[in-house]
């Protein structure tokens, strides 16, 4: 007897799963895999009769501009040399978020290797730095980045250029930003930074001076350890004489 036809269980088995988007890249249809959410792959998997999955192809490249095959295309990787290629490429990334509307300022998308590097996330402070020739994120990276970023990202009107061709409206900042951003030298207000970094206030349990932490930590003496001397713990960011109960890394 012939074999059976495949189920559509089997058949979505032997479809490749989707690439994975890299940790420090944006999760957004222009930087990532076609597909980013998994649902959707399995949803197309199931689709085992072979004229459906062609018209999921057709529907699925219209909408995103793409051609042949649903898995035609495999994931790119860049080599890029540390310093201004790298510079330019993480700005370029960073801002899609602005460009797509999710966002005002790149440091609001959480997903992103700016956003998380303002949080503290080592491994992307560890990639940005290398846009400058640092081994570690510092201040001043920190600010040159920024007004990088949006010096990168003017924001486009779009419509038809002297040459005849249509170019699409750019989301991004206005003239009167950019200029302030440069004036600031890409220092960001310390409200800003608390709320890149608001874990403090749900982790930190006491934030205070030393002398006001300390004198907590006296008081619930029996709370910690015996190898516990001082309650203040100095923050991984500048908040002047802030300190925190606990040493947050």
């Amino acid at each position: 007897m012939p074999d059976p036809a495949p189920t559509p269980q089997s058949t979505a088995r032997e479809l490749p799963a989707p690439p994975r988007s890299g940790r420090s890249s944006t999760i957004l249809g222009t930087t990532s895999s076609p597909i980013t959410n998994p649902n959707t792959a399995r949803s197309t998997a199931l689709c085992a009769p072979s004229l459906s999955k062609f018209k999921f192809s057709v529907w699925f490249n219209k909408q995103h501009g793409r051609r042949g095959t649903l898995w035609e295309e495999r994931f790119r990787s860049v080599l890029l040399e540390n310093g201004e290629a790298v510079r330019f490429c993480a700005a370029y990334i960073d801002l899609n978020p602005v460009r797509a509307g999710l966002c005002e300022n790149p440091e609001d998308y959480r997903w992103c290797s700016y956003g998380a590097a303002l949080a503290g996330d080592k491994a992307s402070r560890r990639g940005l730095a290398r846009g400058w020739g640092r081994q570690r994120w510092s201040d001043k990276v920190a600010r040159e980045y920024r007004v990088l970023l949006f010096g990168q990202g003017e924001a486009h009107a779009g419509g038809e250029t002297s040459d005849g061709r249509y170019v699409k409206a750019k989301p991004g900042f206005s003239r009167q930003q950019i200029e302030e951003e440069i004036k600031k030298g890409g220092q960001l207000p310390i409200w800003k930074v608390l709320r890149c970094r608001i874990r403090y206030f749900s982790d930190g349990a006491v934030l205070g001076s030393r002398s006001f932490v300390d004198s907590f930590f006296e008081r619930e003496r029996s709370r910690f350890g015996d190898k516990r001397e001082t309650g203040a713990r100095k923050l991984r960011i500048s908040m002047g004489s802030v300190t925190s109960l606990r040493d947050l890394r």
